[in-house]
């Protein structure tokens, strides 16, 4: 019988560091978050466009489904062919 502590033991060793002297150009904490800040995505705002009456309604409705379906199928594209299959 196979204890607890024996199925822990079989994770893989960490690797050994070979070269232990400090980096030529040094990165603060605070370097790494400025980039990250910078390199995200600004946050979506809402339209200022108001909708008025039932025809725009309906033509944005329209609109937005066809996006939706268009961005879909470009998935289900995608998948398909990193698996090799034709859509």
């Amino acid at each position: 019988m196979v204890s607890v502590c024996e199925k822990d033991s079989k994770l893989p060793r960490p690797t050994r560091v070979k070269n232990k002297s400090p980096a030529a150009v040094q990165i603060t904490a605070e370097q790494l978050l400025r980039e990250a800040r910078e390199r995200q995505e600004p946050e979506v705002l809402p339209s200022e466009h108001s909708i008025t009456d039932s025809t725009e309604l309906s033509d944005y409705r329209l609109r937005r489904r066809k996006e939706f379906e268009d961005r879909s199928h470009r998935r289900i594209t995608r998948v398909l062919g990193a698996c090799g299959n034709e859509p």
